[in-house]
């Protein structure tokens, strides 16, 4: 029988959650929906936005809720994305190796 141990987990405010589940709960996240978005190397802060939120906003207006959205107005591969996310490039520097520099902020 395999025994799961609760670690303890800090927020990007330096919070202490005594659980993954609590610190969903505090933030209104799924646990596992904060741990797939961990496993694919977002920042806490990404991690912890809520379903439906605003992920990026670019220039021209544009509201995005996913990065899936980014990808598929800028034509990246969503693999690639999280790949470069994951090795500290931002949003900005990955559209522009995409071949648009359009002027991007995370939220």
């Amino acid at each position: 029988m395999r025994v799961v141990v609760k670690q303890p987990i800090v927020d990007h405010c330096g919070q202490t959650f005594a659980s993954v589940s609590d610190l969903g709960v505090w933030y209104g996240v799924n646990a596992t929906t904060f741990r797939l978005r961990r496993k694919r190397g977002l920042p806490m802060r990404e991690c912890l936005r809520e379903a439906g939120a605003v992920y990026f906003k670019d220039n021209t207006g544009v509201e995005h809720t996913s990065a899936r959205s980014v990808c598929e107005k800028y034509g990246i591969a969503r693999t690639l994305f999280f790949e470069l996310r994951k090795t500290g490039y931002t949003v900005e520097q990955i559209i522009e190796m995409a071949g648009d520099s359009v002027c991007v902020s995370i939220i």
